[in-house]
């Protein structure tokens, strides 16, 4: 569903919009991991709690990168914000 959406990052409100046809819901970052393979986990841990998230990757992808250099954030649906949070003990 959301990896057909074209979504444009709002850094300053720490949001993601979804931008593709009808589709406006409002993603929040809930969590930043310096470790994408903890982002990822996180991710399966709300998969499997019935709450879709994304992660999105910081910094740029180069020839080498192992792919932990900037870490990752966490997104979920505004509306499940709290729930994820209490399921992954948030304190971030």
């Amino acid at each position: 569903m959301w990896g057909a959406t074209i979504l444009a990052h709002a850094e300053a409100g720490k949001s993601i919009k979804s931008v593709a046809g009808n589709n406006d819901k409002v993603m929040v970052k809930i969590k930043f991991f310096t470790s994408i393979v903890e982002a990822e986990l996180a991710k399966n841990i709300l998969q499997e709690n019935g709450i879709k998230s994304i992660v999105q990757k910081r910094g740029v992808n180069f020839p080498g990168d192992l792919g932990d250099s900037y870490g990752a954030d966490l997104f979920v649906a505004e509306k499940d914000m709290e729930e994820a949070k209490k399921i992954l003990g948030n304190t971030n």
